[in-house]
């Protein structure tokens, strides 16, 4: 019988070459299962990432809280000023959807830059539950936001209002 180029193994008892095919074919995919496995639980992981804007109010609007508006409609922003520099913060953990502990794993941050904008993304959990987006900057009132995490991509428009001046 006619031996296969580079294989020393040739067709026992009336088996043809494609069973031997077939089973240099299982036995690697038999080995790469944990592999599969471990990249199937990656796969199973959620992301969480809010895109927006930080405005501030005019130096003497001091009576207003701040305010935070995440995936939903804004107030009119003409007149306000984007605000570069404030640090934004998105604590994502869901055992603990209060906290603000700034644990590594469940929490995002960045900073706005000149157009006051801001960027975080990160890998959570994959369920539904409620995150909170900080919001500080020097001389200005801060905002903690609670808002629904029941999707992948958020945006924000947040609303600094100053400080008041003490006489």
């Amino acid at each position: 019988m006619e031996s296969r180029r580079g294989s020393s193994v040739e067709p026992v008892n009336g088996s043809s070459s494609s069973s031997i095919d077939k089973m240099a074919v299982v036995l690697p995919v038999r080995h790469s299962v944990p592999l599969l496995l471990v990249l199937a639980a990656t796969a199973c992981d959620g992301y969480i990432s809010v895109d927006g804007r930080v405005y501030a109010r005019r130096s003497g609007d001091t009576l207003r809280p701040s305010e935070a508006f995440i995936d939903r409609d804004p107030p009119d922003t003409t007149g306000l000023v984007p605000l570069p520099g404030a640090g934004v913060w998105v604590f994502h953990n869901p055992k603990d959807t209060a906290t603000t502990a700034l644990h590594p794993l469940w929490v995002d941050r960045d900073s706005t830059h000149g157009s006051g904008r801001f960027h975080t993304g990160s890998v959570t959990a994959p369920a539904r539950f409620t995150a909170l987006l900080r919001v500080r900057r020097t001389g200005y009132q801060g905002v903690d936001a609670l808002f629904a995490h029941d999707t992948s991509r958020h945006r924000a428009i947040v609303i600094l209002t100053p400080e008041r001046k003490s006489h």
